[in-house]
């Protein structure tokens, strides 16, 4: 495993932009490909068998374990839903509340919003710290999320959360809008999926 982080998922390959049946724009780098014969089966297996005793090694709990294995099974079909999901959770119950105080919100369209996923947590100078979600207003609010990682929950040394696409999306699409739409900056406050009045 190639950085200071576990590629749980393996290693990023080349890909197209894609978009979720709603419009949002996505590029999986590979980690949503399905395999398509028996070797692409083998290798799939192989990375999960590696991701698993990474996970053994490190003495994470068997239900995050059991957790991953079937998160690492229904990335390739779910991902498009889980972040169509997530926009649609924002747009309802967080965003829809708060139109007469913010009315910019009514303007957000999928096409919007533009995601990446990355193999392990990303780098953020600005912090000096490593993430596993961020919406980068330098680069036009790309969010990059971590396909997934394995992080301390709570003030334990103990490797306990799993840190998932589907709930990352929903808090950097959060900060997304409140950065883009409400003119907030999300490097001083981040307001991922909590309301915004």
């Amino acid at each position: 495993m190639e950085s200071e982080f576990p590629y749980l998922f393996g290693n990023p390959q080349a890909d197209e932009w894609k978009q979720t049946p709603l419009g949002l724009n996505y590029n999986a780098k590979g980690f949503d490909r399905t395999p398509q014969n028996p070797k692409q089966v083998k290798k799939t297996a192989k990375r999960l068998n590696r991701a698993l005793a990474w996970m053994i090694e490190e003495n994470v709990p068997q239900y995050v374990q059991d957790e991953f294995s079937a998160y690492f099974r229904d990335l390739p079909t779910c991902l498009p839903g889980w972040l169509d999901e997530a926009f649609l959770w924002l747009k309802e119950t967080r965003w829809a509340p708060c139109l007469n105080r913010y009315p910019k919100l009514a303007a957000i369209r999928p096409g919007d919003i533009r995601i990446t996923l990355e193999p392990a947590p990303i780098w953020v100078p600005y912090w000096k710290k490593h993430t596993c979600g961020i919406m980068e207003p330098d680069k036009g609010g790309a969010i990059s999320l971590c396909v997934a990682a394995v992080t301390r929950g709570g003030d334990g040394p103990e490797l306990n959360w799993l840190r998932r696409v589907d709930a990352l999306a929903k808090w950097e699409m959060g900060n997304w809008a409140a950065h883009y739409v409400l003119g907030l900056d999300a490097r001083v406050k981040e307001y991922g999926d909590q309301p915004l009045c």
